[in-house]
């Protein structure tokens, strides 16, 4: 329906804006005040895998071809189980009524969409749009239940406890963010 796409629009264009001058502010600013250790990895390389499957055989095979289709299984897996029980609940809850909870505790709603938008998966989007779409929630409270999520990346960043003070620090900024728009 086109009338559905040009209202998902202005949220598009306003989530892209946000990401920017908070993308920026947390650049110039927030990233001088705190010590975040990007000497780590010089060369960018995402090696933030602690498998212990990689110390038995570096060859290329095992880089190129195993190690990514093991970490595609165990993404998939955790994927598909989250969407499982994130699914399950919708069923059982209903958009309704969650839209009707929503609307009827106005004041809190901005910030039960944001810890909605927490859920490590992309579906938690999808439930704040059309609970948004059928009127059920205000434009600030599904713009901030949008900004916050970003699909299943928090549970990536929580992964190595040995950046876990950075992890907190991008959750909380996100999360300050989602509940100030």
């Amino acid at each position: 329906d086109m009338n559905k796409a040009i209202a998902v629009l202005p949220l598009i264009l306003c989530k892209i804006a946000i990401a920017f001058f908070v993308g920026f502010f947390v650049d110039t600013v927030v990233t001088k005040k705190i010590n975040i250790n990007t000497d780590e990895n010089p060369e960018g390389e995402l090696s933030a895998c602690h498998c212990t499957h990689h110390h038995f055989k570096n060859t290329r095979l095992q880089r190129h071809l195993i190690d990514p289709l093991f970490h595609s299984i165990k993404i998939f897996i955790y994927i598909l189980v989250v969407n499982l029980i994130l699914h399950t609940l919708i069923h059982i809850i209903g958009t309704d009524k969650l839209g009707i909870f929503l609307e009827s505790n106005k004041y809190i709603t901005p910030i039960i969409s944001t810890i909605i938008g927490m859920i490590p998966n992309c579906a938690s989007s999808m439930v704040i749009t059309e609970i948004y779409m059928l009127g059920g929630i205000s434009f600030g409270a599904c713009l901030g239940g949008l900004c916050i999520n970003a699909g299943i990346g928090i549970v990536f960043l929580l992964r190595d406890r040995k950046f876990l003070k950075e992890a907190l620090i991008i959750i909380s900024i996100l999360f300050i963010t989602s509940i100030l728009v």
